[in-house]
């Protein structure tokens, strides 16, 4: 299972080029894939507190949920489900089929199907 690549992050060429000018000398010169998705949650709940005006957590949580299309760093974020799992999910399972790897897309078939035939 992988995440999203930065090259497909929207926003990445001028997240990474702020992290450069930032300097980070123990970090190294790119900023990398879980930069963006740390800022990006950063970044919805300071909105969310903004938008509660609270600091009551469920308020704060409420806020959060009532997100919708974001945008970040990694891409759009539609909003929220039930369980606070953002959507989309930039995530992706892959397989090695016939000599290469093949991106499975768990959004568009039933991931535990997908799981269970992995192995075949």
């Amino acid at each position: 299972m992988l995440y999203r690549r930065t090259q497909d992050m929207p926003g990445y060429g001028a997240f990474n080029a702020a992290y450069q000018a930032a300097g980070f000398p123990n970090y190294g010169d790119e900023a990398m894939a879980w930069g963006p998705y740390a800022y990006d949650a950063a970044n919805i709940i300071i909105a969310a507190i903004r938008r509660a005006q609270s600091a009551n957590p469920n308020d704060i949580r409420d806020a959060i949920a009532s997100t919708t299309n974001y945008q970040g760093v990694v891409g759009t974020y539609e909003g929220f489900d039930a369980k606070g799992d953002v959507i989309p999910q930039w995530a992706w399972l892959e397989r090695y089929s016939n000599g290469q790897w093949v991106i499975l897309h768990p959004s568009k078939v039933f991931l535990p199907l997908t799981l269970k035939n992995f192995g075949q």
